[in-house]
């Protein structure tokens, strides 16, 4: 008596026969095999075995594959449960303390993946510099120089308490902003000494 699955894999098997437009006994001739035995195999009077019909479906430029799913009628195998009742106390704190530590682990996980996440992020930004530096740069261009600078940007530009850009070490801001280093042009404030 043949399975489910063995009249299925054999009808597979003749469909792709019949879609490459091989016969059975051209089928037979090329794997040297007996034109009864293929016959046979084909119509379940003998086995056709997971290499036979990889060999038959090879030869139709096809390949054969295995899947193991679960029933369409099931969920995924649960474990028994325990009655907490039949739990002693030390196995109880034993349960416990394993949920501690997957908790640990899962908060570990997170922190990485967002770690992950925070280099995708610079990783991406980067490569949008490189992109713009690149587009920006002479056409037809790939130099290597706007390529530096475009994965070393310079660093963000100190402002004056007045707003505008501090060039450097030099006298206090006139303006009286906390800025120590100021030497730009903006007129002090009125009524700053």
């Amino acid at each position: 008596m043949t399975t489910q699955p063995e009249r299925d894999l054999r009808a597979q098997v003749k469909a792709a026969l019949t879609t490459a437009r091989i016969s059975q006994a051209e089928a037979a001739r090329q794997l040297d095999l007996s034109t009864k035995h293929m016959s046979q195999m084909l119509t379940g009077r003998a086995t056709l075995t997971l290499d036979w019909a990889d060999r038959i479906l090879t030869l139709c430029g096809m390949t054969l594959a295995v899947v193991a799913a679960p029933a369409a009628n099931q969920s995924r195998p649960t474990q028994p449960r325990i009655s907490l009742d039949d739990l002693t106390s030390d196995a109880l704190d034993q349960l416990y303390a394993d949920l501690d530590r997957y908790k640990e682990v899962v908060g570990d996980l997170n922190e990485a993946n967002t770690g992950l996440q925070r280099q995708a992020a610079r990783a991406a930004a980067t490569v949008a510099r490189v992109r713009q530096a690149v587009d920006a740069g002479p056409v037809g261009s790939c130099c290597a120089h706007l390529i530096r600078a475009a994965l070393n940007p310079a660093p963000a530009v100190k402002r004056c308490g007045c707003g505008r850009p501090d060039p450097g070490p030099c006298q206090p801001c006139p303006n009286g902003s906390p800025s120590l280093h100021c030497a730009c042009e903006c007129a002090p404030a009125e009524g700053a000494a």
